[in-house]
């Protein structure tokens, strides 16, 4: 997830395996562009649309 949200442009920190602040700012940043709730967190949803 972090790899293809930093490939989109996001800055999501390290790209570690870990969901830490900045990947969960990217995230809300990505709901938000794509007229979601921005919760910041990953839900199947996201996950599915980043496939």
């Amino acid at each position: 997830m972090q790899e293809r949200l930093k490939s989109q442009g996001y800055d999501v920190g390290k790209v570690d395996g870990l969901i830490g602040f900045a990947t969960r700012t990217a995230i809300g940043q990505w709901q938000s562009r794509s007229r979601r709730d921005e919760t910041c967190f990953p839900d199947a949803m996201l996950v599915q649309a980043l496939r």
